[in-house]
């Protein structure tokens, strides 16, 4: 989630796309979040680079089972401009529903009011869960949170590897999802860091990629033509790690560009009070206590200050406008 919104162009080995982020935070207190920051190496010093983070802490949102959930949820994405792609993270589950967990009915609420709405907004969804005793099964409770997902992935920790973890694929409806090794460690300052090294495919990916920069294969050649050319040079790779390999080098150009233009404006120098955008306004980097401040811009729109229980860049929703009919 941090490097998606920081703009990094790789976490732990994999390839990411560097997107807008909006988090809401129903799990942990202020003091666990400032923890888990300063855990990945956020400072105030280089918190500006977070602008693309909104979280949005404990907030007093209705239940997104219901008709009144799903508006005050788009209200949200309206004011920070969420757009196609980017992404809006809902931790979790259990915490912004209202209905019985073991109900299919719940689920199927949640996507008449609000799954049905983020999708047409083409906006990326990560709902986390915990799984039931059998974590082969997945998330527990009613198998209806399986039906409107793409990728269902379960994270698990090795009992005899210390920061060994598992991410499995469950349900998928989209190609070239694998189960992927992870290591978390913390390094000689005390930060969390994540590394794929020690997946045996994301190796032979890693491979792959080394032949293809080594042999100056273009980044617009196809599957087929780069397998022939590594096979012509007297090298050997599996079609799967490459196939991984030439869709990570066709997205890297675009990363690169963004993340240049991303480092040009973190390196001017940061005013007290942030400058709102009109096309995309950002949360305040100035805030690492997660208190709020929304400032508006000087032509008349919704200038406001608010102490609602929201973090550095949220709405407080004690605000926002509600209908006469709701079925909260």
């Amino acid at each position: 989630m941090i490097a998606v919104a920081r703009g990094d162009r790789t976490f732990a080995g994999l390839s990411i796309t560097p997107r807008r982020v909006l988090l809401v935070d129903m799990e942990n207190t202020e003091a666990d979040l400032a923890d888990r920051f300063k855990a990945l190496g956020i400072t105030p010093a280089n918190a500006a680079y977070l602008s693309e983070l909104i979280p949005i802490h404990l907030p007093p949102l209705a239940p997104l089972d219901t008709a009144m959930g799903g508006m005050e949820l788009g209200v949200i994405l309206d004011a920070y401009d969420m757009q196609a792609g980017d992404v809006v993270v809902l931790d979790s589950l259990q915490r912004v529903i209202n209905g019985v967990e073991n109900d299919s009915d719940t689920m199927r609420a949640y996507y008449r009011h609000t799954g049905l709405m983020l999708k047409r907004r083409r906006v990326t969804v990560v709902r986390t869960d915990n799984t039931g005793k059998d974590t082969d099964k997945g998330a527990r409770g009613t198998s209806g949170k399986r039906d409107d997902v793409d990728v269902e992935l379960i994270l698990t920790a090795d009992a005899e590897k210390p920061g060994q973890m598992y991410l499995k694929p469950g349900k998928v409806r989209l190609p070239g999802i694998a189960r992927l090794t992870m290591q978390r460690d913390t390094d000689d300052d005390g930060l969390l860091t994540y590394s794929t090294s020690g997946d045996p495919f994301r190796v032979q990916v890693t491979d792959a990629l080394t032949l293809l920069d080594a042999l100056d294969v273009p980044t617009s050649m196809g599957l087929n033509l780069a397998f022939d050319t590594i096979k012509n040079a007297g090298h050997k790779v599996t079609r799967e790690a490459l196939r991984a390999a030439v869709k990570e080098r066709r997205i890297a150009p675009d990363l690169l560009c963004r993340t240049l233009r991303h480092s040009n404006s973190a390196d001017e120098p940061q005013s007290a009070v942030p400058k709102a955008s009109a096309q995309r306004p950002h949360s305040s980097p100035e805030t690492p206590d997660l208190s709020v401040k929304r400032r508006a811009k000087d032509d008349g729109t919704a200038t406001a200050q608010s102490e609602a229980p929201v973090s550095a860049g949220g709405v407080p929703l004690s605000s926002l406008s509600k209908p006469g009919s709701t079925d909260r």
